[in-house]
């Protein structure tokens, strides 16, 4: 049985960085076309992808630290 604490698993870290990059990729589309067509709601929910890239790059930094 392994011991080793889960958050030491390099797929962890691979899953935390896909989850960020997936995140500001969205923030940046769905910002974009909610400027373009100029959507409160869509604007409101990239705020909403910038603030879960964010906690997962502080969880990067966590198990780093």
């Amino acid at each position: 049985m392994n011991n080793k604490p889960k958050h030491l698993d390099p797929a962890y870290r691979t899953a935390l960085v896909l989850g960020v990059m997936l995140n500001l990729a969205m923030l940046f589309i769905e910002g974009g076309v909610g400027l373009w067509i100029g959507s409160a709601a869509l604007l409101a929910d990239a705020a909403d992808f910038l603030e879960d890239a964010t906690v997962l790059g502080l969880a990067l930094v966590a198990i780093g630290w």
